[in-house]
C-alpha cells in the first residue's frame, strides 16, 4: 500500500470496487492508499487500513451517538466525531485538534473538514449518483504535514457512509 505523502500529485478517489461487498477502497492514480471494510451486520463497526497502520472506525451511542476512529492496538481514539445537526459536528484529535465538520453545497455531496481558522483541511466530493459513493478526497496543503491525516480521512469517508446509508434507510 501506497503512503499518502507519496500520492499528494495525484487525484484520490473512494471507490466501492464489488458492489456486493461492503468494502471500499482510496486510491491515487489507481495505486491503493487507503481502505475500510464492514465489520458489522449493519456497517456501524470498519476496519480500516492505510500504509501507516490498521485502524478501526466505528459509531458508538443511539440517537445522535459519536464516530471514533482508533488505531490497532490503542485504547484512546486518534480521532471523534460528535455530531450536531443535519450531519454536521465538531471532530476532536487525540492531540487537540478541533475541525467543524460541515456541508460544503445545498444538495449534500460535497462535505469539508474546516480548521479553527475557516480554512478546509479536507473535502469530500460524492458523485450525484444514487447507489455510487464514490467521492473524491482534496487535501488541503496545510494538511499534508498532518500527521493525524490518515485517521480523519478514513472519518470523513466514513460519515459519508454513514449518510449515505441512512438516507437509503429513510426512503
Amino acid at each position: 500500500m501506497k503512503a499518502f505523502a507519496a500520492s499528494f500529485g495525484s487525484e484520490w478517489i473512494w471507490k466501492r470496487p464489488q458492489m456486493w461487498r461492503r468494502q471500499y477502497e482510496l486510491r491515487a492514480s489507481g495505486e491503493l492508499i487507503g481502505r475500510l471494510e464492514a465489520r458489522s451486520v449493519l456497517g456501524g463497526s470498519m476496519a480500516g487500513e492505510t500504509a501507516g497502520g490498521s485502524w478501526r472506525v466505528r459509531h458508538v451511542g443511539l440517537l445522535r451517538g459519536r464516530s471514533l476512529v482508533t488505531a490497532e492496538g490503542a485504547t484512546e481514539p486518534a480521532a471523534e466525531f460528535r455530531p450536531r445537526w443535519f450531519g454536521a459536528g465538531d471532530i476532536v484529535t487525540a492531540r487537540g485538534n478541533r475541525f467543524r465538520w460541515h456541508r460544503s453545497d445545498f444538495w449534500g455531496l460535497r462535505w469539508a473538514m474546516v480548521d479553527s481558522g475557516g480554512l478546509d483541511r479536507l473535502s469530500f466530493a460524492r458523485s450525484p449518483a444514487f447507489l455510487s459513493v464514490d467521492t473524491q478526497v482534496t487535501v488541503s496543503p496545510a494538511a499534508r504535514d498532518d500527521a493525524e491525516l490518515e485517521p480523519l480521512v478514513l472519518l470523513g469517508y466514513f460519515l459519508l457512509l454513514l449518510m449515505v446509508r441512512q438516507s437509503h434507510a429513510s426512503v
